[in-house]
C-alpha cells in the first residue's frame, strides 16, 4: 500500500512539471538540506502531447519535482534515496471536472478513492463551499476541489422544506 502511495504521490508530482528536461541544480535556497529520491528508469509521459519517454529519472527534492533526465545522463545527489521503476508510468495528475460532493456523507472516502486513482483536483458542481470550513475526518491526503458554483447555502439539503 506504502509503495501505491508513493508512486500516486509521484504521478501528482509529474504533473507539476512543465518539461521534461534536465535542470542543473534544484531550484531551492538550502539544496543541501533537501530530502533528495530519485526515481530511475520510469515511463515518462509529460501530458504535453508527445510519445512516452522510457528511461527517464524523475529527481524530487523534498514534495517538488527538481529534475526530470534520461537515466545515467546526470548525477544524482549523493545520499538520495534511489528507486527502480523499470516498466512503471510516471503521468501528470489528473483532474475529475464533475463531481457532487454534497450531500455525500462519506465524502472523505470518495476523494481518498479518487486520488488512488490519480485524481488531484475535483471541481464540485454545485456544491455547498461551507463544506471547506467541515471538519476533515480524512487521514490522509485528499485531491484539491474548486468549487464552481455555490447553488445552496449551508443545511440546504438536509433542512426541512
Amino acid at each position: 500500500m506504502r509503495a501505491f502511495s508513493c508512486l500516486m504521490l509521484i504521478l501528482v508530482l509529474a504533473g507539476c512539471a512543465s518539461r521534461p528536461a534536465p535542470v542543473e541544480a534544484p531550484p531551492f535556497s538550502d539544496a543541501a538540506a533537501a530530502n533528495f529520491t530519485a526515481l530511475e528508469n520510469v515511463r515518462l509521459v509529460d501530458g504535453l502531447g508527445g510519445p512516452p519517454k522510457s528511461g527517464q529519472t524523475v529527481l524530487l527534492a523534498d514534495d517538488r519535482i527538481a529534475s526530470i533526465f534520461e537515466t545515467g545522463s546526470a548525477p544524482v545527489p549523493e545520499g538520495a534515496k534511489r528507486i527502480d521503476l523499470e516498466g512503471q508510468t510516471v503521468l501528470p495528475g489528473l483532474i475529475n471536472g464533475h463531481v457532487h460532493l454534497t450531500p455525500n456523507p462519506d465524502r472523505e472516502k470518495a476523494l481518498a478513492a479518487m486520488l488512488k486513482m490519480g485524481v488531484v483536483v475535483v471541481r464540485d458542481l454545485g456544491g455547498n463551499v461551507g463544506m471547506r470550513s467541515a471538519p476533515n475526518t480524512a487521514t490522509g491526503p485528499l485531491p484539491d476541489i474548486v468549487f464552481y458554483a455555490n447553488m445552496f447555502g449551508d443545511g440546504f439539503l438536509v433542512a426541512a422544506r
